[in-house]
């Protein structure tokens, strides 16, 4: 004849269905945890760290939407590109990894100093300031960024045989107002910055190519 559970038993029974919902909660929640880590390691590969951390306390279509902002933008591109591409014709894949050496240091000193990496065009990078939120400290910062830069490859052209030693550079660096966020097409999108600010900040680079030295131009955009 079958026992009837005791009020012990059935307390016991309770306490035990609340202990394995409790676990099934917690694992839950770290499978979530993991989840948002891996996501915020693939954003991070994409997008810049002020970006990202925009992101995870707003709503990415606010955050990304393009819109007029304040910005100051920095140019840098590569001295001897050409000359070392024809050089090393026959190792375009050692060639591939020096130049993203190269463009490694100004994306580092970009990020290091809150920027926003905007573009890559071939020997060339762009970064901005003043985007996803205002930042008084903007020109500022796109000049320490640009010093930064300056420093380490000055240092690899002191070291014999470092991979950077044949590359130099050339910075321009412009503030204005520019549309900011995820801009492109229907097929595809990124998030950069677009206006005569980023013209003017490209242009100035160039002319460094004719004075030689300082090797940096910064200009503030007339106002329209």
């Amino acid at each position: 004849m079958p026992q009837t559970p005791t009020p012990t038993d059935s307390t016991d029974l309770r306490d035990d269905l609340k202990f394995t919902e409790l676990v099934a909660a917690i694992l839950s929640s770290l499978r979530q945890a993991r989840q948002l880590q891996r996501q915020h390691a693939e954003l991070s590969q994409f997008l810049s760290p002020r970006v990202v951390e925009a992101l995870d306390v707003d709503d990415p279509d606010a955050v990304l939407k393009p819109r007029i902002a304040q910005v100051t933008v920095l140019f840098c591109d590569l001295r001897g590109f050409s000359r070392e591409s024809e050089r090393s014709a026959a190792d375009l894949m050692g060639l591939l990894t020096r130049v993203s050496g190269a463009l490694g240091v100004a994306t580092k000193q970009i990020l290091e100093h809150a920027g926003v990496v905007g573009d890559f065009q071939g020997d060339a990078v762009m970064g901005f300031w003043g985007w996803p939120l205002p930042q008084a400290d903007a020109v500022e910062q796109a000049c320490k960024a640009a010093l930064g830069i300056r420093t380490e490859f000055e240092a690899a052209a002191r070291q014999a045989g470092n991979p950077l030693a044949d590359f130099r550079i050339g910075v321009g660096i412009a503030t204005g107002t520019a549309v900011a966020g995820k801009i492109g097409t229907v097929n595809q999108v990124k998030v950069t910055v677009f206006g005569p600010v980023v013209n003017l900040a490209s242009r100035l680079e160039g002319m460094t190519k004719l004075v030689s030295a300082p090797r940096f131009c910064w200009m503030k955009q007339p106002p329209s």
